[in-house]
């Protein structure tokens, strides 16, 4: 589904236990991506972030097991715990409209190694070049 253009919050679980879901592309309008708004949706594959100055909650795709494909740009602001976590092993690498710098330099929960990415990423895929998770570790 496109979330249409000028919606501004995707709320707290508001997808949450959507196993019909099989793709999302998230407009630039979208300035909040709240708590679990995706968590458990099962047959979710494909997530394109289009969004200016999005903060990705906690727990946002945790549990999307057929999660393959992830593009998130630039300009989100934030990325909270758990966000992929138990994403599975087909979500591999994460591409990020940014820098490795940029990517670096964005806010995320850092209580946990990897920032709870996922445990099966192993790359972060930036317009300049890879990051391997592992040099993420704390």
């Amino acid at each position: 589904i496109t979330i249409p253009l000028g919606v501004k919050t995707i709320g707290e679980s508001a997808f949450g236990d959507c196993h019909s879901l099989t793709s999302i592309i998230i407009p630039s309008s979208v300035t909040t991506i709240g708590d679990s708004a995706f968590i458990w949706c099962n047959n979710l594959t494909d997530v394109e972030i289009l969004s200016n100055k999005a903060s990705i909650g906690k727990d946002v795709f945790q549990m999307c097991s057929n999660l393959k494909n992830i593009t998130i740009p630039k300009s989100v602001t934030e990325i909270e715990g758990y966000a992929f976590d138990g994403c599975g092993k087909l979500l591999k690498s994460i591409n990020y409209l940014g820098t490795k710098r940029d990517w670096m330099s964005t806010p995320m929960d850092s209580a946990d190694s990897a920032w709870r990415l996922g445990s099966y990423i192993v790359k972060i895929i930036c317009s300049d070049g890879e990051i391997k998770l592992s040099a993420l570790m704390l």
